[in-house]
């Protein structure tokens, strides 16, 4: 994930709120036992609201496993910064500082984990280059007072996509304590790719083929070998139906 050395104008930014933003996930799911269940998600902008007379941006969860919706989180962003409104909480928290320093830090989690930038790249996407944001995560030890290095999965963060674990839940206590796998395969605004994992197309091609229902393809996305979007269904090769692999 790191990428070349960051060199960058300051008047270039990437926002991390754009209506119609997706973020297209696969997931391993292990039950401890050996067995492991893959599945797809995302999350996507759709419409706003206002809180306390502030307006936030809402971000849904689609699930493909149980063909379900659910408002997961409201979001604002102001000066290269991302806050957060969970439905659940009464207060707002910092969850991106897309103008984060190396070696300064940002607290979540009500304060009991710092995450420390360590790094800073660029990597190339399908939309240019951006700013690419490495950190290493502490936990705060309130018997010794003090705050001590844990390891969790690397926390990548990208301008503009955030993380590449979740795009508004990736505390490193959930990381480590789930027996999930999250990867972000690739981002999306109005079906215009503007990021996917470098082997995307390696990624996808290990995926197993399956049969695919003529009467239920307009009812998906397609997506060629490279993430671009399909209008149609191809009358013959391979192509990309809803996270799955299908050869004609």
């Amino acid at each position: 994930m790191l990428g070349t050395p960051f060199l960058w104008s300051q008047d270039d930014y990437f926002p991390f709120i754009e209506q119609g933003k997706e973020w297209n996930f696969i997931a391993y799911q292990s039950d401890g036992l050996g067995k492991t269940t893959e599945y797809e998600y995302k999350y996507k902008i759709n419409g706003d609201t206002i809180i306390n007379q502030v307006k936030y941006a809402k971000i849904y969860m689609i699930d493909y496993r149980y063909n379900s919706t659910e408002l997961s989180a409201f979001v604002r962003e102001k000066d290269k910064k991302v806050y957060q409104y969970a439905p659940w909480s009464e207060n707002e928290t910092l969850i991106y500082d897309f103008d984060i320093k190396v070696n300064d830090s940002i607290c979540i989690c009500n304060g009991n984990w710092q995450l420390i930038l360590k790094n800073v790249s660029t990597i190339n996407t399908e939309s240019g280059q951006r700013k690419c944001f490495y950190f290493e995560s502490y936990a705060y030890n309130s018997f010794e007072s003090s705050w001590e290095y844990t390891y969790a999965y690397p926390i990548y963060i990208i301008e503009g996509i955030g993380s590449t674990f979740s795009p508004v839940y990736f505390t490193p206590e959930y990381m480590m304590s789930s027996r999930y796998l999250d990867k972000l395969v690739f981002c999306s605004v109005n079906d215009r790719c503007i990021y996917k994992i470098d082997n995307f197309q390696d990624y996808i091609t290990s995926i197993n083929l399956m049969p695919v229902k003529l009467d239920s393809v307009k009812k998906e996305r397609l997506y060629d070998l490279s993430g671009r979007m399909l209008k149609d269904l191809p009358e013959h090769g391979v192509y990309i139906m809803n996270g799955k692999k299908i050869m004609k």
